[in-house]
């Protein structure tokens, strides 16, 4: 038996034996991952006879294999965890199991990834004469499932492209969230199904999570009255940085108003091991949620240093970048603890790949393009149109 109490602050210790349906504010560094690993552990230790699964929904594939990998490190059997991103869980425990039930799907489908998008996109655009970028095209959907795009234009090229993906029996990432709602709307008995199967759901990063996603999540707990299901949501809302791609850092209020059964309890971990107090001090300027957080890692008291390039010219800036990671890493510097920040999103998906391009033995962790995981055996990795590097 693991040692909980040893391994956990109270703080994560609080969280980690909680049945309760939590919503978690964590910040940078606080263990949430930890806690995320351990809470699973502790219920495949507490309940060994009990076979409902375990649920962890992530925001990359990299941070679901950490998940598993740390539980059987803990010597935890992994047979009850399921860790994968929404779009894997939708298709796993949603399309795969319940395509007949959509004339859509009933014939098999393949799954394509953004390259493949934007070529489809840049193609019907050049068709049609446009002059737009293929990115300034917004192809999500709310919970009405209703295109959240709003210009003519754009909407005429998003039906061209969306009767492409239909006569070639494919979805994108946004239709495999609209078709596993669809499902579970037309078949309620199917979100029961579900929910009966399951015992806990962890949703990390829940600030980055997309109205439909957490509309998803929402049809399932709502499906029957009986309990059973606990969710814990996981993030920070200060770290809501994705909001043009449709996330949004729902309150608890919010929240509870739009779970019909659950009743969610606040907790926070306020615990940061990675940071100094400096930069945690500097960090509070910034908080849009201004909860306490607390440095308590063995560097706390450091001072760190800061320098400024004012020279490099921006063609140069990957092998610059590259460079620095090389030096560091040769300096015996492990490569989990060099970070790379950009300023904006859109900057970040170039950045991996000419990153990685310039370092391939490099293991870079970033949100992937591509929310299937990278498994020869699955199924739906063998379907795909293409595959992405892993960030």
């Amino acid at each position: 038996m693991i040692d909980y109490a040893e391994k956990l602050s109270k703080e994560q210790m609080i969280i980690c034996e909680s049945e309760e349906n939590l919503l978690v504010k964590a910040c940078p560094g606080s263990g949430k991952t930890r806690t995320i690993t351990y809470k699973l552990a502790y219920r495949i230790e507490k309940n060994p006879d009990n076979i409902k699964r375990l649920i962890a929904i992530t925001y990359t594939n990299r941070a679901a294999d950490e998940i598993n990998q740390r539980i059987e490190e803990l010597g935890i059997d992994t047979e009850r965890v399921w860790a994968g991103t929404i779009h894997q869980f939708c298709l796993e425990w949603i399309l795969k199991r319940y395509k007949m039930y959509t004339q859509s799907l009933n014939q098999g489908f393949k799954v394509i990834d953004e390259r493949v998008k934007e070529r489809y996109l840049t193609e019907i655009i050049k068709r049609l004469n446009g002059k737009i970028y293929w990115k300034e095209i917004n192809t999500r959907y709310d919970r009405e499932l209703h295109l959240i795009e709003q210009d003519v234009n754009k909407r005429k090229i998003i039906s061209v492209y969306h009767q492409i993906l239909k006569n070639n029996k494919e979805l994108d990432f946004e239709q495999i969230l609209v078709t596993a709602y669809n499902i579970l709307k037309q078949n309620s008995f199917i979100a029961s199904d579900i929910k009966d199967a399951i015992e806990l759901i962890c949703i990390d990063e829940y600030q980055d999570t997309q109205d439909l996603q957490y509309a998803i999540i929402e049809e399932i707990a709502n499906s029957n009255i009986r309990k059973g299901l606990q969710i814990n949501f996981f993030g920070d809302p200060n770290q809501a940085i994705y909001g043009n791609l449709g996330g949004m850092a729902k309150d608890l209020q919010t929240i509870n108003s739009e779970f019909e059964n659950i009743v969610f309890e606040e907790k926070t971990l306020s615990g940061c091991y990675r940071s100094t107090k400096r930069i945690i001090r500097f960090y509070r300027e910034f908080m849009v949620d201004n909860y306490l957080i607390d440095a308590k890692g063995k560097h706390k008291n450091d001072i760190g240093i800061i320098k400024y390039n004012y020279t490099i010219d921006k063609e140069q800036i990957y092998d610059y970048i590259a460079q620095i990671i090389k030096n560091n890493i040769q300096d015996g510097i492990p490569e989990n603890e060099i970070c790379v920040l950009a300023p904006v999103w859109d900057l970040l998906y170039p950045f991996s790949k000419e990153l990685q391009n310039r370092l391939p033995e490099v293991r870079f962790d970033a949100p992937d393009i591509t929310p299937i995981k990278r498994d020869q055996m699955n199924v739906f990795y063998k379907l795909k149109v293409s595959q992405s590097v892993g960030l």
